[in-house]
């Protein structure tokens, strides 16, 4: 296939998956793709690469924060309330 990724997006809560493409085959029949499959439980199709320090006492207790909002917001299919990010970045907390 020309492309890297692909994006889909859920109707219903409007979360985005992004699939990137590692193979892909067709026949007259099918396509088959193959690939690594991230979601986005914040809504926005970007995905933001922040990390956390996780040796860091306070700052692994907002990745696992984070961690346990995503994990539930995407098994009940419901958007979770995006972190502020921005704000941690600013403290030292995260970075990009």
């Amino acid at each position: 296939l020309p492309v890297r990724h692909v994006y889909l997006r859920l109707r219903d809560p409007g979360m985005y998956a992004r699939m990137d493409i590692l193979r892909a085959c067709a026949n007259a029949n099918c396509v088959y793709i193959e690939g690594n499959e991230y979601i986005n439980p914040y809504g926005s199709r970007c995905l933001e690469g922040v990390s956390f320090d996780c040796t860091n006492e306070e700052t692994g207790e907002l990745y696992s924060q984070c961690t346990k909002e995503a994990v539930k917001a995407i098994q009940k299919q419901y958007l979770a309330p995006r972190p502020p990010f921005e704000e941690w970045i600013k403290k030292g907390k995260a970075k990009y």
